[in-house]
Parts: structure tokens; sequence; C-alpha cells
């Protein structure tokens, strides 16, 4: 991502240096730096917001099979005691 703003930006020096500068020539280099930062936040703003519902949805895939396992234990653990319970009654 920095190389390709870097790239920009050198693209925009090269320029600077073989043109006669004028206003038109300023709003022109002005709307090339505006377009680079917004690629820029644009890029770095989708990168943050993959790696957070990426966060979240492990954070929720984690919590699900925790709760998943305690349940399985419970039941489980229940029935085993369920069983226990009937062979002692059969004696």
């Amino acid at each position: 991502m920095n190389a390709r703003l870097d790239s920009i930006e050198s693209s925009n020096s090269h320029e600077e240096s073989s043109e006669v500068s004028g206003p038109e020539e300023e709003d022109k280099k002005t709307v090339k730096e505006a377009v680079g930062m917004a690629l820029y936040a644009q890029n770095d703003a989708f990168g943050g917001t993959v790696f957070s519902a990426t966060g979240s949805f492990l954070m929720l895939a984690g919590a699900t099979c925790f709760i998943h396992q305690c349940l399985t234990s419970y039941r489980n653990h229940k029935n085993t005691d369920s069983s226990e319970e009937e062979k002692s009654t059969e004696v």
C-alpha cells in the first residue's frame, strides 16, 4: 500500500519538475494528491473492516464451540448420573 502511495508521489514529483507550473497545473497536482490520499484511506479502512469482521467471526465461532462443548459435557454427565441411579435401583 505504501509502495502505491510512494509511486503516486514520485510520479507527481517527476511531473512537477518537467512542466511549467501554472494555476491549472496546481489544480491537477492537488487533484492527483487528493485522489492518491483517498485511495490510501479507502484501502486502509477496508483492511481494518476485514480484520474487525474476521475477528468478530472468530470470537463468535469460539463462543459457539465453547457453549456446545459445555452443553455436551452437561448432557453426558446428566446421562451418566441417571444411568447410575437406574443401576442402583435395580439391585
